[in-house]
């Protein structure tokens, strides 16, 4: 499995978690890599996950802020799966 969430974090799965990952650029030859930044059980605690780190990482003033931020990382998950469920359903259609 493997869903991009945005343009810096994604989560990756391998057969015992779900792994929040991020993009990480190096200074010297910009060379991308992902760090794993946490393990999960499954995608819901991943997603609180991506919602911790946000809110404890970002520069976020006030509850509208936060409610805004909230919204935006759940609706970002929520595209990310869904596109994945439809590239799923088609590639079965095909088979």
């Amino acid at each position: 499995m493997e869903i991009n969430i945005n343009e810096i974090y994604r989560l990756i799965s391998d057969k015992y978690n779900v792994i929040l990952q991020e993009k990480k650029i190096s200074e010297k030859d910009s060379e991308i890599r992902w760090e794993n930044e946490g393990y999960y059980p499954d995608l819901e605690w991943a997603y609180r996950g991506c919602i911790k780190k946000g809110l404890h990482e970002g520069e976020l003033k006030g509850v509208k802020e936060i409610v805004d931020y909230l919204k935006a990382i759940h609706e970002e998950i929520r595209q990310s799966v869904h596109s994945i469920s439809s590239t799923n359903k088609k590639s079965k259609v095909k088979r």
